[in-house]
């Protein structure tokens, strides 16, 4: 055989492998779309995550904070008890002292 009978079965080979080599990138392209699309998909999905956990998070800070306020409020209004419990058991022994002594 001489060189140039071998050269249309080599150009021959050589196309076949080609193209096999070009449906396997087309596939792997394929591929690649579908995990672009799927991660996409999870980023979105993500972020509606996200979202829900913000609106969440602010509306129990709202909340907490209102709960706090309102026993600091509490707390401002007790603060005087014992000086009241104070006066109120001064004056009811200064009211036992005026009953015993009549």
């Amino acid at each position: 055989m001489s060189p140039t009978d071998l050269t249309p079965d080599l150009l021959q080979k050589l196309r076949d492998d080609w193209r096999a080599a070009t449906g396997r990138v087309d596939q792997l392209a394929e591929r690649v779309s579908d995990l672009i699309e799927w991660v996409d998909d999870l980023r979105a999905q993500l972020a509606r995550r996200i979202d829900g956990l913000e609106q969440s998070t602010t509306g129990a800070v709202g909340t907490l904070a209102t709960t706090v306020s309102g026993f600091a409020e509490t707390l401002a209004a007790q603060a005087d008890l014992p000086e009241r419990v104070r006066a109120c058991e001064d004056g009811l022994a200064h009211l036992r002292a005026k009953i015993h002594t009549k």
